[in-house]
């Protein structure tokens, strides 16, 4: 439990963008032609930032809690 408390703060800030890249997505129109190209950039930013920060969070572990080096196998 308290690797999570540790990872909370850097997580939540981590995924603010990942909401301002959804944002852009859900407040131009559907149906509008101008911003269709928009639309489909904010959602690939979204899936690659997402997956950009589940990578660097599960690398910064160990940072977090140094148990995890000494449990590591070389």
């Amino acid at each position: 439990m308290t690797v999570l408390s540790k990872t909370a703060f850097p997580l939540a800030v981590c995924t603010i963008p990942a909401f301002a890249f959804f944002s852009v997505y859900a407040l131009f129109p559907a149906d509008s032609m101008e911003c269709h190209e928009l639309r489909i950039i904010s959602v690939a930013m979204y899936d690659q930032w997402l997956a950009i920060i589940s990578v660097v969070i599960v690398l910064c572990l160990p940072y977090y809690e140094p148990r995890f080096v000494c449990n590591l196998r070389c």
